[in-house]
């Protein structure tokens, strides 16, 4: 399948390997969590996953989302930033990114992770794919155009 034409809701098996490099997850402060990711934490008990994001409600105020007890207060959430519940900061890289063998790394709540996390391809978007330094859109980029992407199921993707 074309790099261009591909679905957000696809199967691993159709789209590029993700090389494991960590830099998409070392990119900055645009990670959010959506409502359904608040209500799963709170519905699964992950006090560990909320205390990493605060919450802009309806009423003007932030709060930390460890405070949103039940589902029902999500209804104020406006939006939510992942910020440093010790220093008040955005993050630069995601607290639950993890160093594996070599230069790999994977995510400490991938099974729970945010939608924006999930749904995010760098591949997919061509050239601008690199201001993340993905090497796979890196190497994308060496055996196709923009015009016409070739497909990647070869494991050396080239």
């Amino acid at each position: 399948m074309p790099i261009h034409a591909m679905n957000l809701d696809q199967t691993i098996s159709e789209h590029p390997v993700c090389l494991r490099c960590g830099k998409c997850c070392r990119y900055g402060p645009s990670i959010n969590a959506s409502h359904e990711d608040l209500i799963r934490w709170i519905r699964d008990e992950r006090p560990d996953i909320l205390h990493f994001f605060e919450a802009y409600c309806s009423d003007g105020t932030y709060v930390n989302c460890t405070e949103l007890i039940n589902t029902n207060a999500i209804s104020c959430v406006l939006w939510t930033d992942m910020i440093n519940p010790k220093t008040g900061d955005y993050y630069t890289d995601c607290p639950f990114l993890r160093s594996s063998e070599g230069d790999t790394w994977f995510c400490a709540i991938h099974l729970t992770r945010p939608a924006i996390c999930v749904r995010f391809r760098p591949w997919e978007w061509g050239v601008k794919g690199l201001f993340f330094a993905c090497p796979l859109v890196d190497k994308i980029n060496v055996c196709g155009s923009d015009s016409s992407p070739p497909n990647y199921h070869e494991k050396d993707y080239c």
